[in-house]
């Protein structure tokens, strides 16, 4: 899946200058075309106002070359669908052998409950839940969640239900909560058990954790033990 992304904010880019980048991106990408051993699944325009080059969801997204704005992803035997607005671990060979490494440090079991903090659409959470009694993910933005609910449709048949549960919105006003259901027994309409733990995994943006929502992991209740997952080792 390829992705440009323009900024047409403060007429940086005309009417007629964005009809010559979609026919030049035209002729050099198409779907189906190979990029080494790789197939282009679709190719796709993003219109930002931002114009430093960022983006973000809500903004203009037009189809180029392809049948649709998104894709099926693997990842230790678990689908996602792949859109130009879903954060996802492109490295897959990498992120496989990272979540395996998350796997062995929680110790994550059949009585373990896992917190998936900044999950966005789910990926690492819903790969660790065959070995977890629960996966519990918080994200800010809306529309991932949805996706995150999607994406354990998606697995309906290798994903046990009601094992993988989101929430949105912040995760400092929304974890609390859900920690005290957890951190002594079930609800009522599960199993009531004590004998279980609850582990936390962090992946937020570059820029790293908002102090709220530090505070709120190191007070939450019954969190025994976090990896913090991040690719600016600096935040």
């Amino acid at each position: 899946m390829i992705s440009l992304i323009v900024s047409k904010g403060q007429e940086i880019v005309d009417s007629e200058k964005l009809a010559e980048i979609k026919e030049e991106i035209s002729k050099n990408f198409k779907a189906g075309d190979k990029l080494n051993s790789f197939s282009i699944e679709s190719v796709s325009i993003i219109l930002s106002d931002d114009i430093g080059g960022g983006y973000k969801e809500g903004d203009e997204c037009e189809v180029i070359s392809g049948d649709s704005l998104s894709y099926t992803e693997e990842l230790l035997g678990y689908k996602f669908t792949v859109s130009p607005f879903a954060f996802f671990q492109v490295n897959t060979n990498v992120f496989e052998k990272m979540l395996n490494e998350i796997a062995t440090f929680l110790n994550i079991n059949e009585q373990t409950i896992v917190f998936d903090v900044c999950c966005g659409t789910g990926a690492i959470g819903i790969c660790l839940s065959k070995k977890a009694k629960k996966v519990v993910g918080f994200e800010l933005i809306e529309a991932a969640v949805e996706n995150a609910r999607l994406n354990v449709a998606l697995n309906k048949d290798t994903i046990e239900a009601g094992k993988c549960e989101y929430f949105a919105g912040r995760a400092e006003v929304t974890m609390p909560d859900v920690a005290r259901q957890y951190s002594g027994n079930w609800r009522e309409n599960v199993t009531n058990d004590t004998g279980h733990t609850i582990v936390g995994i962090v992946d937020p943006p570059r820029s790293g954790l908002h102090k709220d929502v530090l505070k709120a992991i190191r007070t939450c209740k019954g969190l025994d033990r976090l990896v913090y997952v991040s690719c600016n080792a600096q935040s």
